[in-house]
This record gives structure tokens, C-alpha cells and sequence, in this order.
């Protein structure tokens, strides 16, 4: 019997909406498995492809969503749950999903009316307490206990939620009522660490210091955490227990050796035991690695006007003051520092009338922070200048003379010479290629690399400031700047430049690694641990990468995520097993508790 067209073309249409629905059903079920894996990679995939076949697959973008927000990749993981909302905008559930994924990408505002319009439609404890975390970090106090007490009075027995109220008396200093809801978190769950710490940080405001030890020691007994160890170091000082204390310090720096707490908790317990210029070191790397950490300028400026830094004392007491200005003994400090330093100005008045090399202004000696980096014309470094032409280096590599070379040949003469690290060799044949071509943006570039490798920073930023004007597309004259901000201690404007360099190039793993090992000095993890994975992506053989996300995500306190990426790590190349032990370690002796 012959079939009529319309019949066969029906039949198609319906056939291939029934293999489309499984293909993407199949997908779907796949990426799940790979979820379950911890694939969170590869679970993207497969829900991406499920979605391609079935643009409404709401359940697909919502698990491709909390994929992205496993890997932290929040803004992907937002536009997921928007698209989910968009697909039904009456599932409330969601909204709250979507207020946790602005919380966790520092939108407080947006993550509170999220929540707003959650409790606008049902009372839920878990929502009351995510808000009232939201309102803490926007320092509404008020706002954050009412919330924190409507989420006890419909489950009382969640510890967590007590013990973010206790932050939150905590954060206004009333460390009574902050000791008693701690207290009230640790009776429901006595091995909750983050009370046991946080209770034993306002022991220690409150001075009893016996007990915050005891709290400190007991959170230790359950994990090895450095910031644990590093707060009982600060409580033992107050105690005169200082070997204890410098102890205690050494050891949270063996297991996190860029904490700035534990960098502070050492100064303290060395500045305690008289070894002044071991507790500068120790407060200046505190302040390199969190230049917001108040109580290491005060501490500092304690130690610089022991010393008779009375200038920089008063820096870094303003520093403080300029961030606890209700704190009336600080400003007592600011006033005894000046006074301090105009005695010493008064002092040495006489001394500028018997030598014409005194400075009136000049106070003594100013301590430079490890923050801010001497400039190379206050330590200058000479150099031995090589002779040698460039034409008697070319004729030395089998190179045959030309007495008249054209700037593109003595571009390849300097690249010849950087090759072989005859750095001034190449920039003097680099010089050259700029008198006859200006503009020759990739030979300014690479002389500020030469200048770079050989310290010469000042020269090497004016190369590279000169390239990103003559030539702003390309990508590698940022990147290069960015290393040398590096150098100076200039982390954010570096990564401000490692940005811009990304933008123009994103196909560069190592623009990627760098910028990621930025944030791992600016303690933004999260932020590093995308960039690695990035890294990773473009370069997917490179098992350094791999160690970078987990020890990312190690000092993020995500311990599953490191160990995962330990054991890529360590399938690439087996040698890093012994390489990164001690993180392996780390990171799989918590997970398996």
C-alpha cells in the first residue's frame, strides 16, 4: 500500500521528537553519574548537550547550575537558575537557590530581596539564617539577630545557626552574650569547630585566656587547622607561655605557610620575648599577605616606636585608628607616638646647624613593610656591561657579519642574543631596532624583559607602559607587566593587568596560572581556583595545574574538591605524590574523618 507524503513526513517529525527527548533524557542521566563522580567538568557537558536537544529542560539547567557552582563559577551557575526561573518563575525553591549563588559572589543587596521574596511566601529557618548571614555582611546587626531568632524559634536544635548569631554579638563587641550562644551552638553539637574557634576568640577578647585556650586545644584535637593553631599562639603570649606560643605559630605555618594570622601570633609571641627584629619581619609578611589586617599595623606600630620608628609608628597607627576609630586607647597611642616624635625632632634641632648633610625633616630610620618594596634607586645593583658588539656576538655564534642591517635583522640579532641570555647584548641590539623603527612594539616588549631579568624594574615598566600604548591589543605587554607588579609587591594592579591580558588573549594558560596564584596572595581562592581550572582546560597535560586547584581549594577549606584534584594530579605524573605529600596528606586525613 503506498503511503501518502503527508503521513511519512508526520511520522518523521514525530520519530525525531521522541529520539531528541531520549537523547537528551540520556544525557541528562549521564551527566548526573558524572556529578555523583565529582566530574563537575563533565557533568556541564552532558547537560549542556541535554539542553541543546531540549532548550526548556528545566531540571538540566538547574543541575548544570549547582555543577557551575561546585567548580565556583558563579556568574555560569546564575545564569542557570535565571533561565530556571524564567521557565517557572512560581517554584519559590529556586529564588533561595539563586540568593545563595549572589551571597556567594559578595551581592548581599541582591541575595537579601531574593530571600525577602522567599519568606514573603513561606516561613523556612534554613532561609531565615541565610539572610541573617547576608545582613551580617552588610553589618545590619539588628536586622541579622531577628533573623537568626526567627530561624531558632522554627528549629532550635541547628547548631550552625546559633552559632552565626554568636558572630553576630561577636561583630558588636558584646562578647558575653557572643560566649553564651556559642555555648548554646557546642550543646547541640560539641564538635562543631567553627564555635569551638569562635568562642575561644572572644575568651580571648574578654581576657579569660585559660579558657579560649581550652576551647582552641579542643577544636585542635578534633582537626588540624592552622588558624587554630595560630589564635591558642596569641592566648599563650598573653600568658607569658611564650615557647608555647612561638611553638604553636611555627606549626600553623608548617601547615599554611602564607597565613597571615599565624605570621601575626609569631610577632607577637617574639615581639613578647623581646627578639624586636624577628617580630617586625614577622608583622611585615602578616601585612604582605592581608593589607586589611588592622591589628597587625597596631602591633607594628607598638614595635616601631620601641624601636624609635616614631614616624612609621604613626603610620601605622592611623592605619589602624582609620578603621577602629571608637577605639579611644588606640588614639591614645596615635597621641603618645607624636608627641614621641616631636621630642625627637626638638632633640635633634641642634644637629642641623653642625652638619650640612642633616635632614630637619628626617626622624630616623623608617621601616619599610614587606608591602611596600624598596625601589631598585634605593638598593641599586650594578651589573657587568658587556663589551662585545653585537656583531662580534653574531660572528662568535657562526653568524655572518652585515654591515648594513635592516631593523628586522637587528630584531633577529636581539632575539638571538635573549635566547642566550646575553641580555645586554640584546638590548643594545634592541636599541638600535628602536632608533630606526620606533614603533616596534615587540622589540620595546622584549627589552623590558631583558631589563625585568636583570632588575632593572623602573626601565622595564616604562618598556612595557610604552607597549601598551603604541601597541594596547597586545596581550603579552600586559601579561609581562603584570609579572613585574608582581615583583614590586603590587598584587592587585596586577591582576588588573593579567586581566586586560586575558581579554585580549584567552587562550594562554600561563596568563590564567598567573593571575591565579595573584588571588592565592590576595586569599581570594575561589577567585584562583578558576583560574586554574582554566589553566587546566587550555592545558589539560600540565599536572602543576591540577596542584594549584587543589591546594586552592585546600586553603579554602574544601578538602573533598582538593583531594580530587591530588589525585588527577598524581595519575599525570606519579612523581607528585612525593612532591606534594604533605597536601595529599592534608587534604585526605580530613576528608577521611
Amino acid at each position: 500500500m503506498k503511503q501518502s507524503p503527508i503521513f511519512v513526513l508526520l511520522f518523521t517529525l514525530i520519530f525525531s521528537f521522541q529520539l531528541n527527548a531520549q537523547s537528551a533524557l540520556d544525557f541528562y542521566q549521564s551527566a548526573g553519574k558524572k556529578f555523583d563522580a565529582y566530574n563537575f567538568a563533565g557533568a556541564i557537558t552532558e547537560y549542556s548537550a541535554a539542553i541543546q536537544l531540549d532548550p526548556t529542560y528545566t531540571n538540566a539547567y538547574f543541575n548544570r547550575g549547582l555543577a557551575h557552582l561546585e567548580l565556583e563559577n558563579y556568574s555560569a551557575a546564575l545564569m542557570d537558575i535565571n533561565q530556571v526561573i524564567n521557565l517557572t518563575p512560581n517554584d519559590i525553591d529556586v529564588f533561595a537557590q539563586r540568593a545563595n549563588i549572589k551571597k556567594m559572589m559578595n551581592d548581599l543587596n541582591g541575595a537579601i530581596a531574593d530571600y525577602s521574596i522567599v519568606l514573603d511566601k513561606k516561613r523556612d529557618a534554613a532561609v531565615f539564617s541565610d539572610r541573617g548571614v547576608a545582613y551580617l555582611g552588610l553589618n545590619k546587626h539588628e536586622e541579622a539577630i531577628q533573623d537568626f531568632r526567627e530561624s531558632i524559634a522554627l528549629d532550635p536544635n541547628t547548631a550552625i545557626t546559633w552559632s552565626q548569631m554568636a558572630d553576630v554579638f561577636f561583630a558588636k563587641k558584646d562578647y558575653q552574650m557572643a560566649i553564651q550562644h556559642y555555648g548554646a551552638a557546642l550543646d547541640i553539637d560539641p564538635k562543631l569547630v567553627v564555635a569551638l574557634n569562635n568562642r575561644g576568640n572572644a575568651f580571648k577578647a574578654s581576657k579569660l585566656f585559660d579558657d579560649a585556650i581550652s576551647d582552641y586545644s579542643t577544636a585542635i584535637e578534633i582537626t588540624a587547622i592552622s588558624d587554630l593553631y595560630a589564635n591558642r599562639s596569641i592566648a599563650y603570649s598573653a600568658k607569658h607561655l611564650y615557647s608555647l606560643a612561638i611553638e604553636d605559630s611555627n606549626y600553623a605555618l608548617k601547615l599554611d605557610n602564607r597565613n597571615p594570622v599565624a605570621y601575626f601570633s609569631l610577632g607577637a609571641a617574639q615581639m613578647e620575648a623581646n627578639d624586636l627584629d624577628n617580630a617586625l619581619k614577622s608583622f611585615n609578611r602578616t601585612i604582605e599577605l592581608d593589607h586589611s589586617y588592622a591589628d597587625a599595623f597596631a602591633k607594628r606600630a607598638e614595635l616601631k616606636y620601641l624601636k624609635h620608628d616614631f614616624q612609621g609608628a604613626i603610620q601605622d597607627q592611623e592605619k589602624y585608628v582609620s578603621t577602629n576609630n571608637n577605639d579611644v586607647a588606640a588614639l591614645d597611642d596615635l597621641e603618645k607616638y607624636k608627641f614621641a616624635l616631636n621630642g625627637s625632632q626638638t632633640k635633634n634641632e641642634s644637629l642641623a646647624f653642625h652638619s650640612v648633610t642633616q635632614n630637619p625633616t628626617s626622624t630616623g630610620p623608617t621601616s619599610t613593610s614587606a608591602s611596600t618594596p624598596i625601589s631598585i634607586t634605593q638598593t641599586p645593583t650594578t651589573y657587568n656591561i658587556p663589551t662585545t658588539s653585537i656583531d662580534e656576538m653574531m660572528a662568535s655564534k657562526g653568524v655572518d657579519k652585515n654591515a648594513s642591517l635592516t631593523a628586522q635583522q637587528l630584531y633577529y640579532n636581539g632575539t638571538f642574543a635573549y635566547d642566550n641570555k646575553d641580555y645586554w647584548t640584546a638590548i643594545n641590539a634592541f636599541n638600535d631596532v628602536l632608533a630606526r623603527d620606533p614603533k616596534n612594539y615587540r622589540a620595546r616588549n622584549l627589552r623590558g624583559l631583558c631589563y625585568l631579568i636583570l632588575k632593572k624594574y623602573q626601565l622595564a615598566s616604562r618598556d612595557f607602559d610604552d607597549v601598551a600604548a603604541v601597541k594596547p591589543d597586545f596581550a603579552e605587554a600586559y601579561h609581562n607587566r603584570a609579572n613585574l607588579k608582581i615583583k614590586n609587591n603590587k598584587v592587585n594592579q596586577a591582576i588588573r593587568d593579567y586581566t586586560k591580558a586575558i581579554e585580549l588573549n584567552p587562550k594562554a594558560p600561563n596568563y590564567f596560572e598567573n593571575r591565579g596564584r595573584a588571588y592565592l596572595r590576595t586569599l581570594e581562592f575561589s577567585k584562583a581556583k578558576e583560574d586554574f581550572d582554566q589553566a587546566i582546560i587550555l592545558n589539560p597535560k600540565n599536572s602543576d595545574y591540577d596542584f594549584l586547584a587543589g591546594y586552592a581549594c585546600l586553603k579554602n577549606y574544601r578538602y573533598q574538591l582538593a583531594a580530587n584534584y591530588f589525585a588527577i594530579m598524581v595519575k599525570k605524573d606519579p612523581s607528585t605524590a612525593v612532591k606534594y605529600k604533605e597536601y595529599i596528606v592534608q587534604a585526605n586525613a580530613v576528608v577521611s574523618n
